[in-house]
């Protein structure tokens, strides 16, 4: 994975179980060379805790666009001008809708939305698949997407929940798949396909 030597990650957690796939995840991006900043909101950390991710990635976590330790005390502007992407895994249903409503109520979709125009940003959609299918879902990733996002297709399988179907993330896949889109935007592919309500919507897929 020479290809993401020296590269500087911004990693952003949002709420849900899928949150510890991202531990994964962090190792292999630090493994292959990445530098890894990690950004978590206040309900990813119910399901994982800044110090796992700091220990991880070898970094400071940020949680709040309060943080002092910028000195100029714009973390959003600092954190998405350093980043070579951003990659917001898992992405919930409710990080969706801020995204496509444009909002920024903390510090990881201030960031998103303080990102300079084509710097990458790749969604890992991860939640229930209910909550994947529903229409207002499908609107807010699709519009996520016309926006400028990437978003990451989803996998099929047996859910937390215990139900089984889409959206089963496939955050940490064994190759790394997806961390090649981190570095080369080029290497991926535009896939569109209707939702059961009709909706277009634009995933992103390696090309072979």
């Amino acid at each position: 994975m020479q290809e993401l030597q020296s590269k500087h990650i911004v990693l952003g957690l949002t709420g849900g179980v899928a949150c510890y796939k991202v531990a994964q995840l962090c190792r292999l991006l630090t493994k292959a060379g990445a530098t890894v900043q990690v950004v978590m909101t206040e309900a990813a950390q119910q399901f994982i805790t800044p110090v796992t991710m700091q220990a991880l990635s070898g970094r400071p976590v940020f949680t709040s666009q309060w943080d002092a330790r910028p000195e100029n005390n714009m973390a959003h502007i600092n954190l998405s001008r350093a980043a070579d992407a951003i990659v917001i895994a898992p992405c919930s249903a409710d990080f969706a809708a801020k995204l496509a409503q444009g909002r920024a109520d903390e510090l990881l979709s201030l960031l998103c939305l303080a990102r300079p125009h084509g710097k990458p940003l790749l969604l890992a959609p991860a939640m229930n698949r209910e909550m994947w299918a529903h229409p207002a879902t499908q609107r807010n990733f699709a519009q996520a997407a016309a926006d400028g996002a990437q978003v990451l297709d989803v996998g099929q399988g047996e859910q937390a929940c215990g139900e089984c179907g889409d959206a089963d993330r496939r955050i940490a896949s064994a190759d790394s798949r997806h961390s090649r889109e981190c570095r080369n935007p080029e290497a991926v592919q535009i896939r569109r396909v209707r939702s059961p309500s009709g909706e277009l919507l634009s995933y992103c897929t390696t090309r072979k």
